[in-house]
């Protein structure tokens, strides 16, 4: 070798070397950053001409894409089970357990024991007043509850909203970022950031739906939701959710969580979020309706002063009327304590002792008509049998089961949570330690990176003692 080609190798090998320490020192100045992937330097030879010219220095950027799609799927399903028990824990706060004081299964045994009080004591205008009062406080407990469940409804629909604002974004910086990928990779420019950003961007995505990606060869990013429906080809496919409704594509896929479509979402914080809003919501509210409706024939039937109408109505009303079996559907949400027992209503409470609608006060020693109210709450009482419950039961029963009930779907739902966030974070790691920076691996590679670097200074060096010995000459 000449010594003109041995100076450009070594002048070329001092330039890697340079490249190659910069890049490490970027590994390590980002190894804290979330979402980095380790950058390599690959050494490439350089030959012209059948002679070797040195190397030059290709910076990559390699990564599983298997794991990768690993890690998005199980984020789309934990992601899914969060949502849902982020939801039902706020919810189950509210109602409490079955021995709580303020749930409903209390307040109905509450009512109970005040019409024991009552037999005893029929006449007492204290104890009536105290009867109206706990009967008020149940109506107020199952309504309480039915508007939580609207609150969760509400809620699931403006995190809907917000989610599909997030896909639609990410989905058109993506879209930019596959341009300005493949325009540099066909330049030869590296475009590894530019690559680290995108795969932030979807897996973002992939918290709010299942998603699969795939790459061209031009180095864009191709990304499907898990039921085949493309939501990027070149052009983002952006999502539209309407008000406690559909979710589609701008192309009309339909992705509606919960139907038979399939090409409907079924995992992700979406999907989570809809079942929430469309499921559980929607069954919690079918089990206080029944609830409602079981209160209301149990005190119309057990009140010997209730006859046809306007005089049909027991205790506790429809929104004022008596129960109708073909008006079930929202009792939980109308149920009212009849005006007539409510003073504030120009009621009078002597009527729970001798009849809601009794003309007149009975006997004051007279418990029968509360003799017949407290022995209705040891009656069974048909109900449409909804999650699990009786179709036939006590009021008090069939209260507690229902709580007990839905306390166990957010026991359920967060054990199953718990399960794919351990799965979840394992997964995230195998990816961070094979993607990530090792600051050691990386200090290592410096070193070796400063032997060769100081290899080609010493043929440098060398070179230039040559040469001043031959104008020496």
């Amino acid at each position: 070798m000449s010594m003109t080609l041995a100076l450009s190798s070594a002048l070329n090998n001092l330039r890697a070397n340079q490249t190659q320490s910069s890049v490490i020192s970027r590994n390590i100045e980002s190894a804290s950053i979330a979402n980095y992937v380790r950058k390599d330097s690959e050494m490439m030879t350089r030959i012209s001409g059948g002679v070797n010219l040195g190397v030059r220095v290709v910076i990559a950027r390699n990564v599983d894409e298997r794991l990768i799609r690993d890690v998005r799927g199980e984020t789309s399903v934990a992601n899914a089970l969060s949502a849902k028990a982020d939801a039902l824990k706020v919810y189950a706060d509210v109602i409490g357990q079955p021995q709580d004081e303020s749930s409903v299964s209390t307040k109905v045994g509450n009512l109970k024991t005040a019409f024991g009080t009552l037999i005893d004591r029929p006449g007492d205008e204290v104890v009536q007043r105290n009867a109206v009062r706990t009967a008020d406080l149940l109506a107020s407990g199952i309504k309480d509850m039915y508007a939580e469940t609207r609150s969760a409804q509400t809620d699931a629909d403006n995190r809907i909203k917000s989610g599909v604002e997030l896909v639609n974004s990410n989905l058109k910086r993506i879209e930019g970022l596959n341009k300005q990928i493949a325009t540099g990779k066909a330049a030869g420019r590296e475009v590894t950031d530019l690559q680290d950003q995108r795969d932030m961007l979807a897996d973002q995505i992939s918290e709010q739906i299942g998603i699969t990606t795939y790459q061209r060869d031009s180095g864009e990013m191709i990304i499907l939701a898990r039921g085949g429906a493309t939501l990027l080809d070149s052009t983002a496919n952006l999502l539209t959710a309407t008000p406690f409704g559909t979710i589609r594509t701008a192309d009309g896929t339909d992705l509606t969580p919960g139907t038979m479509n399939p090409t409907a979402m079924k995992s992700g914080a979406l999907a989570g979020l809809y079942e929430i809003r469309d499921t559980i919501m929607p069954g919690f509210q079918d089990q206080l309706d029944q609830l409602a409706g079981g209160l209301m024939k149990m005190f119309q039937s057990s009140d010997a002063t209730v006859g046809a109408a306007p005089n049909d109505t027991g205790l506790f009303t429809d929104a004022g009327t008596a129960f109708n079996p073909a008006s079930v559907k929202g009792m939980g949400e109308r149920i009212r304590v009849n005006p007539l027992v409510r003073p504030e209503d120009g009621g009078s409470v002597w009527r729970v002792s001798s009849g809601v609608h009794a003309a007149v006060p009975g006997p004051g020693g007279d418990n029968t008509q509360a003799n017949r109210f407290l022995k209705a709450f040891g009656t069974a009482v048909a109900f449409t049998s909804t999650g699990g419950l009786p179709a036939s039961s006590t009021v008090g029963d069939y209260a507690t089961a229902m709580i007990t009930i839905q306390q166990n779907v957010r026991t359920e739902t967060e054990a199953q949570n718990d399960s794919r966030q351990t799965t979840l974070e394992t997964l995230k790691s195998s990816r961070s330690n094979r993607d990530g920076v090792n600051i050691d691996d990386e200090l290592q590679k410096m070193l070796i990176v400063q032997q060769s670097y100081a290899a080609s200074a010493n043929v440098i060096t060398t070179v230039k003692e040559l040469m001043d010995r031959l104008i020496a000459i």
